[in-house]
């Protein structure tokens, strides 16, 4: 992927009952991330429904202790999503070349 401009279609809830696709170039990778081509994302028909309808109910957060849902505080627009499987195309020089190409499962929006 080098030098190469990927960009990344995400799946953004933008209000009540909508949600659309936005294409955005990929970020350089840190040391110690990898990218991943995304197989398939699951929806929840739980908190994920819930956040799409906005019924979320009073006082009941988002899993902050997911990465892509810190900034975000269940507040629109917001990239929502948490199982994500893929393979794995390109590491940063701190992770181990080997697993290039293995399939993963992550803790990630969706997104391809």
């Amino acid at each position: 992927m080098g030098g190469h401009k990927l960009l990344s279609r995400q799946l953004w809830f933008t209000s009540p009952g909508q949600v659309e696709i936005r294409e955005q170039p990929l970020p350089q990778l840190e040391t110690n991330q990898v990218l991943i081509e995304s197989l398939c994302s699951a929806i929840s028909t739980g908190t994920e429904m819930l956040v799409f309808r906005n019924q979320l109910p009073e006082g009941m957060s988002l899993d902050t202790s997911l990465g892509s849902l810190k900034s975000q505080a269940g507040s629109y627009p917001l990239q929502y999503g948490y199982a994500t499987v893929g393979t794995i195309l390109e590491t940063g020089p701190d992770i181990d070349l080997s697993i290039t190409g293995k399939t993963v499962f992550a803790y990630a929006p969706h997104a391809s």
